[in-house]
């Protein structure tokens, strides 16, 4: 189980959600043996609930532009960061979308 925390502080406009996105589907991603369950165990926090709407849309957003194959700026980080290719984050990914939605 992992104990730390992450904080990121930074001005408006900077990329703070980008930023949570793919750090929250680094995690969720992960671990292929916890697809399904993973993503459950991640908390990430706004100080508005406008943020943490805007921070889930993204996230499907991000999930289905993976699943449809629409490359991206975060589909490369990802599979760097996760050490994976893009089909095996393809995979995942579709995994990951049908057990959160």
């Amino acid at each position: 189980m992992q104990k730390n925390f992450v904080v990121y502080k930074s001005s408006a406009g900077s990329g703070k959600t980008f930023t949570l996105v793919k750090e929250y589907l680094k995690l969720a991603l992960s671990d292929p043996q916890k697809l399904h369950y993973n993503f459950k165990r991640i908390l990430a926090l706004t100080f508005t609930n406008k943020a943490a709407a805007e921070m889930r849309m993204r996230i499907v957003k991000a999930l289905t532009n993976i699943c449809e194959g629409k490359p991206s700026e975060l589909d490369k980080l990802l599979c760097t960061e996760i050490g994976i290719d893009q089909k095996e984050l393809k995979a995942r990914a579709q995994i990951l979308i049908n057990h959160m939605l």
